[in-house]
């Protein structure tokens, strides 16, 4: 319920983000703001400063500026004919318009890339040290015989300073052939490997049979999992099994999975300085051709080592993974366009708030890439050519503009606008009903 709480308060602080970006534009503009809402529906809170209501309403799925303008004049007391031609925004140029609306998407672009820069600057960017946590059975690291507790010296005659630079060597090999060096049991060791057998477009380490190494202490534990109901909760540390001391994750992994599905083990883990035993009834997963394994569900911490950056280089840092971040956004909205991605894929904001709690439960790092990856959704999506969001109105200033040059006396324009009205409004109450069913659904 905690997790909720922040997760409604987190959003609501996106969306204040977003309107508060049109609200200084239109104070740039000289338009005049009557309403600054932070979510819809009655208020509960709400104060008058100077000639605008601030509010915070009952439902926070959303936020809203109403401007002053030709139509809703009459509802301000005291105001004259002149004050209503100087600032309200009907009255604006187009390219007045267009940059209020455009503020709200690039605050929360300018919030994304903030929260970026200071993780890069002051928390850092996580990086796993080359020291193998497990190798697959079977696997080319298997075969060259890495096992677990090794670490991985050179890649091509390269120095592997972290897991990741795997990777990025071996996806820049142009030869189908290339040599690792690894230390372990206190020698190194030389291991030939066939490129050419491998996918540059997936995980390369985790191809050749290396998985990462991860400390024994519970980063979250799975919702209604055996180990949720038993009372393991996130930062615990697993002291023992069954009276087996346990020094790493794998210790974890093959104690459990010594045991049958149904079997009861007895935990000791260390929280808060203090050593609390829980009795766990392990429970079972299915996997391939009906073969069952014992299932415990908890995931654990990964090994990080944090690479802190200077300000120039979080700059760029914060610009590359904005960028990054936005084409998989938009690519994912391409898919839904053109169906490859099956819009059973769209949450609502029971999603969003379930997965912000989610990612809270995670620590403060994780809330804060999740942040970040939501604001620049939220102005990413704000800017579809869509009535009623800002690229919509976008459009429609244009589209407007270009009309009244050619055709002033028009009523088909009045006509056309209030109809691409309607369609926003149908459009958006409509995806909004799917994606709330859809949220239930998931949900139960």
């Amino acid at each position: 319920m905690f997790e909720i709480v922040i997760a409604i308060l987190v959003l609501s602080a996106l969306i204040f983000i977003h309107e508060l970006g049109h609200f200084i534009a239109a104070k740039i503009v000289g338009v005049r703001v009557l309403d600054f809402s932070v979510g819809f529906g009655k208020p509960l809170y709400s104060i008058r400063i100077r000639e605008t209501l601030f509010k915070i309403g009952i439902i926070p799925l959303g936020g809203y500026i109403r401007m002053l303008n030709s139509s809703n004049s009459n509802e301000v007391q005291g105001i004259s004919d002149a004050i209503v031609r100087k600032e309200s925004y009907s009255t604006k140029t187009g390219w007045q318009k267009i940059f209020i609306l455009v503020m709200g998407p690039a605050a929360n672009i300018l919030a994304a890339f903030v929260l970026f820069f200071f993780l890069f600057l002051l928390v850092g960017s996580p990086k796993q040290l080359p020291v193998v946590g497990s190798v697959q059975p079977n696997s080319f690291a298997a075969e060259a015989g890495v096992q677990p507790g090794d670490t991985i010296l050179l890649v091509d005659n390269k120095r592997v300073n972290y897991l990741g630079d795997i990777n990025t060597y071996l996806a820049n090999i142009e030869n189908n052939t290339t040599q690792i060096e690894y230390f372990g049991h206190g020698e190194v060791n030389k291991w030939q490997v066939d490129t050419s057998t491998l996918n540059k477009g997936a995980d390369l380490a985790v191809q050749l049979g290396i998985e990462p190494t991860y400390t024994p202490v519970v980063l979250r534990t799975i919702d209604d999992s055996p180990a949720a109901v038993a009372g393991i909760m996130s930062d615990d540390r697993i002291v023992s099994i069954d009276s087996q001391v346990i020094n790493s994750w794998m210790d974890v992994v093959q104690s459990v999975n010594s045991r049958g599905s149904g079997n009861n083990i007895d935990v000791v883990v260390l929280r808060d300085g203090d050593y609390v035993d829980i009795h766990i009834e392990l429970g079972v997963v299915y996997g391939e051709g009906n073969t069952t394994r014992p299932w415990l569900g908890i995931q654990a911490t990964p090994n990080y080592l944090y690479i802190k950056y200077g300000i120039v280089e979080s700059a760029i840092r914060s610009a590359n993974r904005l960028v990054s971040m936005s084409v998989s956004i938009l690519g994912m909205v391409w898919g839904l366009v053109t169906g490859s991605l099956s819009i059973t894929a769209l949450g609502g904001p029971l999603a969003v708030v379930a997965l912000t709690a989610d990612s809270t439960a995670g620590g403060a790092y994780s809330t804060l890439i999740f942040l970040a990856y939501i604001s620049t959704n939220l102005a990413i999506l704000n800017m579809l050519p869509i009535p009623l969001l800002d690229g919509g109105n976008i459009v429609g200033t244009v589209l407007s503009g270009t009309a009244r040059k050619y055709f002033p006396n028009s009523n088909a324009l009045k006509v056309l606008g209030n109809a691409s009205l309607y369609a926003g409004v149908f459009f958006l109450l409509g995806l909004f009903a799917f994606v709330f069913i859809n949220d239930i659904r998931n949900i139960l």
